[in-house]
């Protein structure tokens, strides 16, 4: 493998990125559907076949719309809150009030995510890590976690059940295409791993002073291809 391999694996990697950064998931038309379809969403990612709603319209929820276990262990009850967003950023204030509801949910909670249609949003990102370490020397510490749409976006990617829930035009050649391009991205990843582990062995021995220095530099080819390979890691 040389050179010109390692330019196809980079062109590849453009293309599946490029391809899975410009598919888009359909935002809920209602929050009904938001609650539903991040239902079926959460089954998968808490591993949890038992996940489910909180209630029903009208009744108390206790800052928690949809609950189940982490990996089925009742050690580790996991309270979801759907938020439909748009453009709106979620506040510190909107944040505190939900979580301050989610504490009087019983059994207690251990991880509280609030999910919300609207941009991913560091700031509000960092006033979750505040609340959990507040919470962490109270009686009732909680993780908590805010999502912005494209971190629905990613975590529906992973599972087929869930991007098909969330998206209605989701026809069996769209699920063709989606297998294939998981298939791609699969093969993709294997492929790199294989040309770190033949690029590893090129490397020369620690103990060489001389071969670590022209390593190092920038304008040899094997530092060229460590570095290709690294930005598409």
């Amino acid at each position: 493998m040389g050179a010109e391999d390692d330019s196809r694996y980079v062109t590849e990697a453009i293309l599946i990125m490029s391809t899975l950064s410009s598919t888009r998931l359909p935002e809920p038309g209602n929050w009904q559907d938001f609650e539903r379809h991040t239902c079926v969403l959460f089954r998968h990612v808490l591993n949890d076949p038992n996940t489910q709603m909180n209630g029903r319209q009208g009744q108390p929820q206790n800052g928690v719309d949809i609950w189940g276990h982490r990996d089925c262990d009742t050690d580790r009850l996991v309270g979801v809150q759907c938020k439909q967003k748009y453009d709106a950023k979620v506040s510190e204030t909107e944040l505190r009030k939900e979580v301050d509801k989610a504490l009087t949910f019983k059994p207690p909670i251990k991880e509280f995510i609030l999910i919300t249609t609207a941009k991913r949003d560091e700031a509000i990102q960092a006033v979750a890590r505040q609340i959990t370490a507040e919470l962490a020397s109270t009686d009732r510490p909680i993780n908590v976690s805010v999502w912005g749409w494209q971190d629905v976006e990613e975590q529906a990617g992973r599972f087929k059940e869930a991007w098909q829930a969330f998206d209605p035009t989701f026809d069996p050649y769209s699920q063709r295409g989606f297998e294939e391009l998981s298939a791609q991205t699969a093969a993709m990843e294997e492929r790199i791993l294989q040309r770190l582990s033949h690029l590893e062995e090129q490397l020369p021995p620690v103990g060489s002073i001389v071969s670590v220095e022209k390593t190092n530099r920038e304008d040899t080819e094997i530092f060229g291809r460590l570095k290709a390979l690294d930005d598409i890691a």
